[in-house]
């Protein structure tokens, strides 16, 4: 009895009856037991390992598929095998024992592959699909030149990684993908197919003529015109008239739907070209899979399968003479065709790839300094939600948090998580993006789990709110009131965030400097003491709150986004100061609605000058709530970003006066910890540095090795 195929719209997937999985022997009792054992190990629980497949077991199956990123339907396809066996497990029982043959007609079936496929590399699958550094498009270009940064924002990572590895240009791979595929995205459980009638026809149709003419119709067949692969069409009944349908993936799984039903799966699927490769699945033995049903799991599941896919055919196709790599390194493109495309249509192939290629020449696709737009993050993160794909969890996880703030969908929070399913608890991050991927699928979105405006949009719409009708320039708690001091970053990346103290008890003498031209300083954000947040100077602008001279960094100002927090900081003796606890207003224009005068106190226990005579003013609760909101959102939006210090430490120590130079900024009243420990565990890799070492004689400053000093300061 031949397994059965369900038809879904979203996802698509092969139903996994019982006699299917015992077929490649994932059925049997030892098999299940090590499974068994296997997710008691990895997940912490406690299923009796008892070799029966019940509902226990396919729930913890389920947790694991989820906290891996794979589609969780309960069932171990190859995808499911290899992530166990990657996180511990061992291998399976049957690695060891051939499996149970499939039956096929015997001119079909073939050997386990040999190893030494890229797919079975632990190493590549680690590597992010995803490159470093996303290319932003351009109005300007063309259809060609826009579709192929579509493909590199979503696959650049693996491509560039496995091209690198195999010597070809990520150019060429760019430009075959364009070709095969074109700009279709990938959607996880409905790959890209296209089922070829002609194959369907040879593999079955001519042995069963006078079905096949009953549903099927293809070029040369029964005086059909154009070549075998033109002219395909099909229909459900032989009372209905013949249809199209290439170029509507709703009607190529139809089709394959009734091919199944009329032949077979191990048939059908073999009658397929999947993923953006386009690789017909009749090549699966020669890419590494011990079955059709293998590599259309693997292919529904992730593009990097589609990564690795490709490079594996392009190995071992024409192995005996070198490969189809050889061409595409010697940029033979016809060639590459003849043998990728057949024989009888290497001109337009071959010169398509070729035209695709010359416009991918012209993107930048090595790894280099971020590019910033017109608005300060704006398009370069937000269109993120249409060129991220996979389900890299940490680099989704940081985007949302980006988005949440951005967006302002945090003011919707508890409403979405109820959309979601979490109307009892609130969901770990993890879990939040898992449920939004899920919402993204069966909407027909680009399912990467990130909460961006389209996806908001028709979350919002569900809830019967408002949608947005554009991208913001900034969350809306960052009130904008523009300085005119500020200049180029001159190709700077964004690695550090400085805070300051203003030096006055109020922000109307602060933004009088900074929006004075004569004075020739500004900052990026003033947080008020009622935690009001302004924003003066773009992102993309360096503004002016220190400088390379007074700290012997280079680039200080172009590197980094300054913020000033409203303090009167260091102040000789014991005079009380007047601060306001509630300025209003807006531009030069402020008023104080609540002021109070405060005592300068001594330093808190632990500040790097012991012996300072300067006595200082705490900071207000309302402004570590914003500071630490302003700097988790900078840090989520710009991915540069590795150390939070203060103006102070920056600066150079001069010797023999025993002082530090100019600034004392925050001050010994800021409180690092409070900073440390929001930011400890949720952003690993930046720095929180408000300490110095001695790095020679007589000076004591950060140098360009920073990170890995103040890693290791006392």
């Amino acid at each position: 009895m031949r397994p059965s195929l369900v038809f879904e719209p979203e996802p698509f997937r092969l139903s996994l009856t019982p006699e299917w999985e015992s077929e490649v022997g994932r059925g049997g009792p030892d098999y299940i037991r090590w499974l068994q054992s296997s997710l008691n190990k990895l997940l912490g629980l406690r299923l009796a390992v008892d070799g029966t497949m019940g509902p226990a077991t396919r729930s913890a199956i389920r947790s694991f598929q989820r906290q891996n990123g794979l589609l969780a339907d309960g069932m171990v396809g190859p995808v499911t095998e290899q992530a166990l066996v990657r996180d511990g497990a061992g291998d399976p029982p049957w690695a060891t024992a051939a499996p149970t043959p499939i039956p096929i007609p015997p001119s079909m079936v073939s050997t386990i592959p040999p190893p030494g496929f890229l797919k079975d590399l632990a190493e590549l699958q680690t590597v992010s699909l995803t490159p470093a550094i996303p290319i932003m498009k351009s109005s300007g270009w063309s259809a060609t030149r826009k579709t192929l940064t579509d493909i590199y924002n979503r696959l650049g990572g693996l491509m560039g990684a496995v091209a690198a590895k195999t010597q070809v240009e990520t150019a060429s791979v760019l430009a075959v993908w364009k070709v095969e595929s074109g700009p279709y995205p990938h959607v996880v459980g409905k790959a890209i197919i296209r089922f070829e009638n002609h194959l369907f026809h040879r593999l079955w149709g001519a042995l069963n003529d006078a079905t096949y003419a009953q549903y099927f119709r293809h070029g040369t067949y029964r005086g059909q015109a154009g070549k075998s692969w033109e002219n395909h069409q099909y229909r459900d009944d032989p009372s209905q008239p013949f249809r199209e349908f290439h170029g509507n993936q709703e009607a190529e799984y139809h089709v394959l739907q009734l091919a199944v039903r009329l032949a077979g799966e191990a048939i059908a699927l073999q009658c397929i070209s999947i993923g953006g490769p386009q690789i017909l699945v009749s090549n699966y033995a020669l890419i590494g899979y011990r079955s059709p049903r293998d590599m259309f799991d693997a292919f529904q599941a992730s593009e990097r399968y589609h990564v690795l896919g490709f490079f594996d055919f392009c190995q071992q196709k024409e192995k005996a003479t070198g490969g189809l790599l050889q061409y595409l390194r010697a940029r033979d493109f016809h060639s590459f065709a003849r043998y990728y495309n057949g024989p009888g249509q290497v001109d337009y192939y071959g010169g398509k790839i070729r035209e695709a290629y010359e416009e991918a020449l012209q993107l930048s696709l090595a790894d280099g300094e971020i590019q910033w737009e017109d608005s300060p993050l704006g398009r370069k993160i937000s269109s993120l939600e249409e060129l991220e794909e996979g389900f890299d969890i940490a680099k989704t996880i940081r985007l949302n948090r980006c988005m949440k703030e951005w967006l302002g969908w945090i003011n919707y929070r508890h409403e979405i998580y109820t959309l979601l399913g979490f109307s009892r608890v609130c969901p770990t991050e993890a879990a939040l993006a898992e449920a939004v991927r899920r919402w993204q699928q069966e909407r027909g979105l680009t399912a990467d789990g990130i909460v961006g405006l389209k996806t908001l949009n028709n979350l919002l719409a569900a809830l019967g709110r408002s949608t947005l009708p554009a991208e913001p320039a900034r969350p809306s708690w960052i009130h904008w009131d523009p300085s005119p001091n500020f200049s180029r970053r001159n190709g700077y990346l964004i690695d550090t965030i400085v805070l300051h103290a203003t030096g006055g008890g109020e922000v109307n003498g602060a933004m009088q400097r900074f929006k004075n031209r004569r004075s020739g300083v500004s900052s990026h954000f003033i947080v008020l003491r009622n935690g009001v947040v302004l924003q003066l100077v773009e992102l993309d602008q360096a503004a002016w709150h220190t400088s390379t001279k007074s700290t012997e960094i280079p680039g200080m100002n172009q590197r980094s986004i300054g913020i000033e927090i409203v303090n009167p900081g260091g102040r000789k003796g014991t005079t009380g100061v007047t601060v306001c606890e509630d300025d209003i207003g807006s531009g030069t224009r402020w008023s104080c609605a609540k002021s109070a005068k405060i005592t300068p106190v001594r330093p808190l226990p632990g500040y790097y000058r012991p012996r300072a005579t300067e006595k200082f003013v705490s900071y207000s609760e309302p402004q570590y709530r914003s500071v630490i909101r302003l700097v988790s959102y900078l840090i989520s939006c710009i991915p540069t970003i590795r150390l939070i210090t203060g103006h102070e430490h920056l600066h150079k120590w001069h010797g023999k006066l025993k002082r530090f130079k100019n600034r004392v900024d925050p001050g010994g009243q800021f409180e690092w910890l409070r900073i440390e420990d929001a930011l400890a565990g949720i952003y690993p890799g930046v720095v929180v540095c408000h300490k110095f070492s001695r790095l020679s004689a007589g000076t004591n400053r950060l140098n360009p090795d920073w990170l890995d000093q103040c890693n290791n300061l006392p």
